[in-house]
């Protein structure tokens, strides 16, 4: 045993949303948290570095609220995954690209 409590090794684990950001390779499905579990910062980051980003698939369960990244100008960025269909991704959903 490392002799770190849980909330310790926790807390090494954290980093800002910017630099999170920045370990999402081409190709990589990620999965958003749902309703009050929204990661609101990762989002935002997502679309102000979409430029760096392409095929990315983002998996959530629900949708609720701002989602930048459902834009259709970051089509070729995100493609979208979803458990239910909301009123603010239908459109990324229904026109996205689709892979075989």
């Amino acid at each position: 045993m490392s002799g770190l409590r849980w909330d310790e090794k926790y807390k090494k684990k954290i980093i800002a949303s910017k630099n999170a950001i920045k370990k999402i390779k081409r190709g990589t499905r990620i999965f958003l948290g749902t309703g009050c579990g929204v990661p609101y910062h990762l989002v935002q980051e997502l679309a102000n570095h979409a430029h760096q980003m392409s095929d990315n698939e983002i998996v959530h369960l629900l949708t609720l609220g701002d989602t930048p990244s459902a834009d259709p100008k970051f089509q070729a960025q995100f493609r979208h995954n979803t458990f239910f269909v909301s009123e603010n991704i239908r459109e990324a959903v229904s026109e996205g690209p689709t892979h075989q």
